[in-house]
């Protein structure tokens, strides 16, 4: 392990509270927010419909309804009209991802 590496996770461990959660899988996190938002069946779930299928098993898991929203084939970024036209009253979460390391540019 690199010693910049070794010193940010030591940075991250001397910070932790009873605020605060680590998990090892992201997938994991999502099911932990499903929990927590008591998302339930009919409770709508904005995600990117370029996503992996290990982060929309927590979804439906919790016999939510997913909606795709669009994000730009070469940026990854989140095409915003299209994820604005998609919330509606039943949504309760949108998921937004960075893909491939790479930040989505939100305003």
């Amino acid at each position: 392990m690199e010693e910049d590496q070794r010193a940010f996770i030591l940075k991250l461990f001397e910070n932790l509270d009873n605020n605060k959660i680590l998990f090892a899988y992201g997938r994991n996190a999502i099911f932990s927010i499903c929990k927590s938002l008591k998302i339930k069946k009919g409770d709508e779930i904005l995600t990117p419909a370029l996503d992996c299928d290990s982060t929309l098993t927590p979804f439906t898991v919790y016999d939510s309804s997913i909606v795709l929203y669009k994000s730009n084939p070469y940026t990854f970024n989140v095409d915003i009209d299209d994820l604005e036209n998609k919330i509606t009253k039943k949504t309760k979460l949108i998921h937004i991802i960075n893909h491939f390391g790479f930040f989505s540019a939100l305003e």
